[in-house]
């Protein structure tokens, strides 16, 4: 999740369902727009000249517990 204007009025609002991903993020923090940038800015850069189909999951670690830490907090309710 990437912290946007877009999404501060719809993922990050206190109201959304998606608002508790935040909470179980491994790195403790919602993206910002630069984490995208400076993996783009690698990726288009000579220093990424032999990474060929590769997936870059810029998520902070959340797919690391996907959908574990969703199925650990129903489970406590």
């Amino acid at each position: 999740m990437i912290d946007t204007v877009g999404s501060r009025s719809n993922l990050l609002s206190e109201e959304h369902p998606m608002r508790s991903i935040v909470e179980r993020i491994p790195l403790g923090r919602v993206g910002v727009p630069a984490d995208v940038v400076n993996a783009t800015v690698f990726l288009v850069s000579g220093e990424a000249s032999f990474i060929t189909h590769a997936n870059l999951v810029i998520d902070g670690g959340w797919s690391t517990v996907l959908p574990g830490a969703l199925i650990q907090k129903d489970s406590r309710t």
